[in-house]
């Protein structure tokens, strides 16, 4: 029974160790990000590290996490900073015209919370497709925004588990944010690999 018990083929000692994956994951993420200009590479290097572990090709999350940042940092610094600053300026815009009571600035708070929703939903779809294909940024967001079009749906999945996951995070479950953002990372990581691989789309194609 005890034998039974301690065995790591155990479905609980299975799920344990997965959490502990992604605990640490999500832990070096945050040391890698504190920066915050070089939270592009990292969040890049955080999915690919993810589908490293998808293919069960893992020689270890640090290792896999440390050569996988290095190796896309040039690639990515630059879009990450970019995306970034669209991201805080949209937030900074949503909360200015929040606090200002017109019709002008009610349209434009809606204008700028789609916009938000857009990029998200994009990023979502973008960083994964960045960790497991090899090509330029800017096509491979070309290739993002024609998946996520025609995959609408599993877009729009995809981003109401995120905003769902952050709210929860933030408002009702705080200590699930040990382990939440890689949780996200490899959830996403799945499913774009898988809509990519099911559909008939080819970056070569794009260039």
């Amino acid at each position: 029974m005890f034998k039974k018990m301690f065995d790591l083929n155990q479905p609980l000692w299975r799920m344990m160790g997965f959490l502990s994956d992604m605990m640490l994951l999500t832990l070096v993420w945050v040391l890698f990000s504190i920066p915050i200009v070089t939270i592009g590479p990292a969040t890049i290097a955080l999915f690919k590290v993810c589908a490293i572990q998808l293919n069960g090709r893992d020689q270890g999350i640090l290792k896999n996490y440390y050569y996988s940042f290095f190796g896309c940092f040039k690639q990515t610094i630059l879009p990450g900073i970019l995306s970034i600053s669209i991201i805080g300026l949209l937030i900074f815009s949503i909360f200015f015209y929040n606090s200002i009571s017109s019709e002008l600035t009610t349209f434009l708070l809606f204008i700028s919370l789609f916009t938000l929703l857009f990029c998200v939903a994009l990023l979502i779809v973008v960083a994964p497709l960045t960790a497991i294909l090899e090509g330029k940024v800017s096509d491979i967001v070309k290739l993002a925004f024609v998946l996520s079009v025609q995959k609408i749906q599993w877009t729009f999945l995809l981003l109401m588990t995120t905003i769902s996951t952050v709210f929860i995070t933030v408002y009702v479950a705080p200590y699930i944010s040990l382990f939440s953002v890689g949780l996200l990372a490899i959830l996403n990581t799945k499913v774009v690999t898988h809509l990519y691989e099911d559909s008939s789309l080819d970056i070569q194609a794009l260039q």
